[in-house]
C-alpha cells in the first residue's frame, strides 16, 4: 500500500500466516487518542454563529488564523465520548484468501466500502484482527510526510534499508492461472 509505507516484517508475517490459517488478517492498533461521537448540530445563543473557512497551510501557519477559526467553528456539534477501548485503527496490508477475495469484489460497488476488509465484510464474512505496528503511518498530508522522514532518519528506525531475509519463502507463492 504506497500510503502506508512502513509495516514491519512481523506484521506482514503474521498477516501472510494467520490469512493463510482463517482466511483473511487486517493488522489493526488500539486507539490512544480520545474520540468523539458527532451528534445533532445545535445553535449556540451566547455567540454570533459564523463559520470560518481556511486553508490547510493558513491554519498551521497563521495563528491568528487559528484562533478565528476555533473561536468561530459553529454550528456547535452536541458530542459524546466513545470508549475507545472498543475501537482499533485499521492498516495495512490486508491479506486475504484469493478465492474469498475474487468473491467480495465481484459484488456491485457500495458506498460503505472503505477498505479490502470492509468489502469482504460486507458478504457476512468474519475479519481476523492481529496486531499491527504504530510506525506504520497513513501519509496523507503535508505533516505526515515530515512524520515519515522522521521515521526514516531516526538511528531507532528499522526502516533505512530492505531487510535481508525474504519475508516469505519464494516457493509460497502461487500465482492464478493467465487468462
Amino acid at each position: 500500500d504506497g500510503v502506508r509505507p512502513f509495516p514491519s516484517v512481523e506484521v506482514i508475517r503474521n498477516c501472510y500466516e494467520t490469512a493463510r490459517k482463517t482466511g483473511s488478517a487486517i493488522p489493526v492498533i488500539p486507539v490512544v487518542e480520545t474520540i468523539r461521537h458527532l451528534g445533532t448540530k445545535v445553535q449556540c445563543s451566547k455567540f454570533k454563529v459564523q463559520t470560518y473557512v481556511t486553508s490547510f497551510h493558513d491554519f498551521c501557519h497563521d495563528s491568528a488564523k487559528r484562533a478565528s477559526t476555533m473561536a468561530l467553528a459553529a454550528p456547535k456539534v452536541q458530542s459524546s465520548p466513545v470508549p475507545r477501548d472498543e475501537y482499533r485503527l485499521v492498516q495495512t496490508p490486508q491479506v486475504f484468501d484469493i478465492q474469498l477475495h475474487k468473491k467480495a469484489y465481484a459484488q456491485d460497488y457500495r458506498d460503505s466500502f472503505t477498505d479490502d476488509a470492509s468489502v469482504v465484510e460486507s458478504m457476512g464474512c468474519a475479519v481476523t484482527l492481529v496486531e499491527g505496528n504504530r510506525e506504520n503511518i497513513k501519509i496523507t498530508t503535508p505533516f505526515d510526510c515530515v512524520v515519515a522522514e522522521a521515521i526514516l532518519s531516526s538511528p531507532h528506525s528499522t526502516f533505512h534499508s530492505p531487510s535481508s531475509t525474504p519475508l516469505i519463502p519464494p516457493s509460497s507463492f502461487v500465482l492464478p492461472p493467465s487468462s
